[in-house]
């Protein structure tokens, strides 16, 4: 479907290629810490000695963190223009990035992460908050995921390599690097937009704010899956028997797939609905934990997380979409990475407490949230369909 760019609704500066990749590159640096989860796990565990125990703690912090930042970014849009915002949120997760290579203390890890998540959630969030203001919400959130995708696949190639050649540290200081470049991009290319000009027509209503609400649960039951299968990835495959360069290569193979699934999502758009996509993507997540529940080698451990990888993201865009069609005024999609982070913190924070005999429960909970996340977003569909 073509975009009537002579529409009211139409805005050509947020419609504009410029405009795309400044909002998509910040989002991008924002959740680039998650992205590259297994390789700062690995980290944590053969430079520091932490404990699974200890990794599921800095990861639950680290996405409170998140969560709160897109919470604080629905305050500080009131007081600081676009500019200013993403601005300001890339520089304080630059800080806290950089401050994690002078401790290897775990409480002033711990601090850090959650300083350099609450900075992720307001560039996230605002990053969400722009691509749902444009015409093409599904394929724009398809091509933020690819980008996204793209980005985790060479840090899974390379970050291994930089672990053992620099350590931790390393890791760090490449993020610090893409968060300093991503600062110029930001103050040459962001608009210096308001909220005010920039907020729909017509605010949420009543019905509006319910359905909003049916897909925010069901966001908060599918990022719990993801938090729980997502922190715990790289240990899965280090108690299988494989090693950290073999372990980067799995994830990389399953980062190939979810490369595939961005895609897929951003190719269909919503020629055949959101029904199929989002039952389809969901299916293949649960065949994949079915292959590791029934034990792997390297070759099987490379299909399934493949698998997860193209239903994870595939599913992603969907549900993105799904609130953004509902949303009448941009508040929830502000929130909807308070809601995402949420649920990525209370996964591996219930994990930590499950892994005393091994991973196999650890499946049958990711299965049991993405279940619950699916029926929600078919409720809001199935609720809503006539203003969809």
């Amino acid at each position: 479907m073509e975009t009537d760019t002579q529409s009211p609704g139409f805005n050509r500066e947020l419609e504009s290629n410029r405009f795309l990749v400044t909002v998509i590159i910040t989002g991008l640096l924002g959740i680039a810490s998650f992205l590259v989860l297994p390789s700062l796990v690995l980290g944590f565990v053969t430079d520091l000695g932490f404990s699974e125990h200890q990794i599921g703690r800095i990861s639950t912090f680290q996405l409170i963190g998140l969560g709160l930042g897109s919470v604080a970014s629905v305050i500080l849009l009131k007081y600081l223009d676009w500019r200013k915002l993403s601005r300001a949120g890339l520089a304080l997760l630059l800080v806290s990035d950089f401050a994690c290579t002078l401790t290897g203390d775990f409480t002033s890890l711990l601090i850090l992460r959650f300083i350099s998540g609450f900075a992720g959630g307001v560039c996230v969030s605002f990053a969400a908050y722009g691509l749902g203001l444009t015409a093409n919400t599904d394929r724009n959130f398809g091509l933020f995921m690819t980008v996204q995708v793209g980005f985790a696949i060479i840090a899974s190639f390379s970050f291994p390599s930089v672990l053992d050649r620099a350590g931790l540290d390393g890791i760090f200081y490449v993020l610090c690097l893409l968060e300093v470049a991503s600062i110029v991009l930001v103050s040459r290319s962001m608009p210096a937009e308001r909220w005010e000009s920039a907020s729909r027509e017509h605010g949420n209503t009543r019905f509006h704010w319910a359905m909003c609400g049916l897909v925010m649960f069901g966001l908060v039951f599918f990022f719990t899956a993801i938090g729980v299968f997502w922190t715990y990835i790289a240990p899965i495959g280090l108690d299988a028997g494989l090693t950290k360069q073999q372990t980067g290569n799995a994830v990389s193979v399953s980062l190939f797939g979810a490369l595939l699934g961005a895609y897929a999502a951003a190719a269909l758009n919503i020629k055949v609905g959101r029904v199929l996509p989002l039952t389809l993507s969901l299916a293949l997540q649960v065949v994949a934990l079915l292959l590791l529940y029934q034990g792997l080698d390297y070759l099987m451990f490379c299909v399934a997380v493949a698998l997860f990888g193209f239903g994870w993201y595939m599913y992603v865009p969907y549900q993105f979409a799904l609130l953004a069609a509902f949303d009448r005024d941009g508040r929830p999609m502000l929130l909807l990475n308070a809601v995402a982070g949420l649920g990525s913190g209370l996964g591996p924070a219930i994990a930590a407490y499950m892994l005393a005999d091994g991973y196999s429960l650890l499946y049958m909970l990711c299965a049991l949230f993405l279940a619950l996340s699916l029926a929600w977003h078919l409720a809001a569909i199935g609720l809503g369909k006539k203003y969809l």
